[in-house]
């Protein structure tokens, strides 16, 4: 059982490759904190807290104020080799601390590394039961001017599933859009809708009556303002409804109230890490329901567990991870392996991290 002898906290800034916009917040650059630990025994282990601005509970300066007592809560702490099992009694402790999700999130990261690191075993083992070495992603569609060629390039690229933004137009310009999408992607390649909630119940219902049963749809994420009204909405069209902003604070117990959601998009940031989404995970996997992991513009420090946690689940879906990619800086280098529709975790950059330091201000504690 290792023994954790130093927590350390780091704080990072890093450009983007172009502005993002969440909500009402327009992004440049992505901050956030890595945590640190360190073993008697010499393991190392590497955690991202980084909250998502109008999305996560709390900013980032509320994290870093919790992340600091955290440092101490950990000092001289044992750490037994199931700190990660669901049911275990070191998650259970940490349950006790009430902490804000995108610190959860970075310890849980950081106990993942040091205890693959400490045993010599893959990141994944630690993290669950599967042991995929390669992780399948969901292409970005994003384009304005040229969909149909985007969608073309993605097909090509070898995307089994490709998600799209809607309701950020008309209901009947994006109804156009989809169907451009649809005939460009053919029918080997899923769909995935995300409207993140900003229909009203008659805009939702309008948008999938103009466009019908579709045979390719993987589902459509967070459809309504009203989430309330999503049960109806999936008897009402029939299409397949995954959950995201329903999910952030939902205790797992919670979940069994959503038999009719087809999947779970889970932002281990958001929702406090490896653990409570396999708890989520465990309740709809009694109805059938699927979960996709999904990132929050993580660095390579916090990307690198969702990659493993990707891996480690039981189901393999098409992860939201790409996210990565609008990073213009990394805290890794090499950076991951993010060169098209799968990351191998065999490679050297994925199985040998190196954590770059001299980009990082360390944190007096």
């Amino acid at each position: 059982m290792p023994q954790l002898t130093d927590a350390s906290l780091y704080r990072y800034t890093l450009p983007l490759t172009k502005p993002l916009r969440l909500g009402p917040v327009r992004l440049t650059e992505r901050e956030g904190l890595l945590l640190q630990l360190r073993t008697a025994g010499g393991a190392v282990g590497w955690g991202e807290i980084a909250p998502l601005p109008a999305f996560s509970p709390g900013s980032l300066a509320d994290a870093e104020a919790q992340a600091r007592r955290l440092c101490t809560w950990l000092t001289d702490r044992d750490v037994p080799a199931d700190a990660l099992t669901p049911e275990g009694s070191f998650p259970a402790a940490v349950d006790a601390l009430e902490l804000l999700p995108s610190v959860r999130c970075g310890l849980e990261g950081a106990l993942a590394w040091l205890l693959a690191a400490h045993a010599g075993q893959p990141l994944a083992s630690v993290l669950g039961s599967a042991r995929r070495t390669t992780v399948t992603l969901n292409g970005l569609l994003t384009a304005s001017d040229d969909l149909a060629a985007e969608a073309q390039r993605l097909k090509q690229a070898g995307y089994p599933v490709v998600k799209m933004k809607v309701g950020r137009h008309t209901v009947a310009t994006d109804v156009v859009r989809v169907r451009q999408a649809r005939e460009a992607l053919g029918a080997e390649v899923a769909l995935r809708l995300d409207a993140n909630r900003a229909w009203s119940w008659p805009e939702a219902l309008t948008f999938a009556e103009a466009l019908g049963a579709l045979d390719t749809l993987d589902y459509i994420e967070e459809p309504l303002a009203d989430p309330s009204q999503l049960p109806r909405f999936a008897e009402a069209t029939g299409w397949p409804v995954a959950l995201d902003e329903t999910l952030v604070g939902l205790a797992p117990e919670a979940v069994a109230e959503h038999t009719y959601a087809a999947a779970l998009v889970c932002k281990p940031m958001l929702l406090g890490g490896p653990v409570p989404v396999r708890r989520l995970a465990a309740v709809a996997a009694d109805w059938g329901g699927r979960t996709v992991l999904s990132a929050a513009f993580e660095t390579g420090v916090g990307m690198r567990v969702l990659l493993a946690l990707a891996a480690a689940l039981d189901t393999p879906e098409a992860s939201g991870l790409d996210t990565y990619r609008r990073l213009a800086e990394d805290t890794l280098q090499p950076r991951l392996p993010f060169d098209g529709a799968e990351v191998s975790l065999a490679s050297g950059a994925f199985q040998q991290p190196t954590v770059v330091t001299e980009n990082l201000t360390r944190l007096s504690l």
